[in-house]
């Protein structure tokens, strides 16, 4: 057979085409952009046609591998609009993206010196903005001395938050920072010792403010009081303390305080030839004393003394009396009383012996009766101390003799005393007075 002519009608059918993006590597930005290119991963795209353009985006801005790449908006050029072709996308999922590497600058903060070589340090740094990111640290200063420009190591550096994964970062660097001297203020221990004459305090430094740290000490230095004389709350300095921090004291601005509290008591002398003078029953327990010789003193000093004293009952008899000492000043040789003690001396001996009373008698006259006997109407003392008790009792009153007559002498022996002080008196035991003996009447009868 043979053909000849005529014309036949037919389609042509879209071809299918999958279009994906060729694999992305790109270091982490933050975002999710992608710098792909479009490439056929399923069906023909045929001679003279080509792809061009196309949007390319991680699905997630993070640092990984394996990333998921999508693909959109690719043109088809196949000079029919790109309607030669059924187009759809597949996404690359063989991208990466590499953690960035985080540059970050430390800056020492300066302290003050604590004993340690702990250090702080602020950071910058060139991460995303707004990304979540702390950066963990240790710091330290190569020592602990105080000084300027000293070097901080920054160690064991590693970031956390939710961006963390997302950047490398250096684990070590070093700043500088300045360590300044701490402030310390040091006085001596109250200082308690005997009054000797010099102004020397064997103190102990101690710190009234400021804080010695850890491992540093203190020794020696000079303590004084600011006068030698007696007394509380003495006043001592300190000064040329050595402050031992291994640094020959420059980690501290060292000031010093004076203690207040201290004291100095006074010191304590010896008499001898202390003597209590008897005396004649007074009502009083006050002795009379002899001072005696003091010894003790410092240097050539000697302060002046009296004395008082007092029995141990103010009744006569052998007593003990106890002697009081006051001190005075002597200017001659600048001797302050102040500075001596003497203790009371309760060992003196003495003697109270009775005062004696003087006694009289009243004997009443009487008519003659042959005999001498005479009665005592009255008895009194003269002499007694105030209105103690005692009192002049008994005895026996004759007359000289039997005869009548006036004025006669009577003398009553036998005479006493009695009542609670009667022990504190003596007195005469016979007294002699005059009474008269009258005539007896007589009547004669034959």
């Amino acid at each position: 057979y043979t053909f000849v002519g005529g014309t036949k009608v037919a389609s042509i059918t879209k071809a299918d085409l999958t279009v994906s993006s060729t694999a992305v590597s790109k270091t982490y930005d933050g975002r999710l952009s992608a710098a792909g290119t479009a490439q056929v991963t399923a069906g023909t795209l045929y001679s003279t046609d080509t792809l061009s353009g196309g949007s390319f985006a991680f699905t997630d801005k993070n640092a990984g591998a394996n990333k998921t790449v999508t693909a959109a908006g690719v043109t088809l050029n196949d000079g029919n609009s790109g309607d030669n072709y059924n187009l759809s996308y597949a996404s690359n999922t063989v991208s990466s993206i590499s953690q960035a590497a985080l540059s970050v600058s430390y800056s020492g903060v300066n302290k003050t010196y604590d004993g340690s070589t702990t250090a702080s340090v602020n950071t910058s740094d060139n991460r995303i903005t707004n990304d979540d990111l702390s950066i963990n640290r240790t710091a330290s200063f190569t020592d602990k001395k105080a000084g300027s420009a000293k070097t901080v190591n920054v160690s064991g550096v590693s970031l956390s938050g939710v961006d963390a994964q997302n950047y490398t970062v250096a684990g070590s660097a070093s700043t500088t920072a300045a360590i300044s001297k701490a402030n310390l203020t040091v006085s001596s221990t109250a200082v308690s010792k005997t009054y000797d004459g010099s102004l020397s305090a064997a103190g102990t430094a101690v710190v009234s403010a400021g804080t010695l740290f850890s491992g540093d000490t203190l020794s020696g230095g000079s303590f004084a009081f600011t006068d030698k004389n007696a007394g509380t709350g003495k006043t001592v300095t300190a000064s040329a303390v050595t402050l031992n921090d291994g640094n020959n004291g420059d980690n501290y601005t060292l000031s010093y305080a004076s203690n207040t509290v201290s004291s100095i008591s006074p010191k304590a002398l010896s008499v001898s030839g202390s003597s209590a003078a008897d005396k004649t029953y007074d009502g009083t327990s006050t002795a009379v004393i002899t001072t005696g010789s003091l010894s003790g003193f410092i240097g050539a000093e000697k302060v002046s003394a009296s004395a008082s004293g007092n029995f141990d009952s103010k009744n006569a008899g052998a007593r003990t009396a106890t002697a009081t000492y006051s001190l005075g000043d002597d200017s001659v040789t600048g001797g302050l009383a102040g500075n001596y003690t003497l203790s009371d001396n309760n060992l003196l001996s003495a003697t109270i012996s009775p005062k004696a009373l003087s006694g009289s008698v009243m004997v009443a006259g009487k008519t003659y009766d042959a005999s001498t006997a005479a009665n005592i109407s009255s008895r009194s003392l003269s002499g007694v101390i105030g209105v103690e008790d005692v009192s002049y009792v008994g005895g026996v009153a004759s007359f000289a003799d039997k005869n009548a007559g006036l004025a006669k002498v009577v003398t009553a022996t036998g005479l006493s005393l009695a009542g609670a002080d009667a022990g504190n008196y003596s007195v005469n035991s016979s007294a002699s007075t005059t009474a008269a003996i009258s005539k007896a009447n007589l009547t004669v009868s034959s």
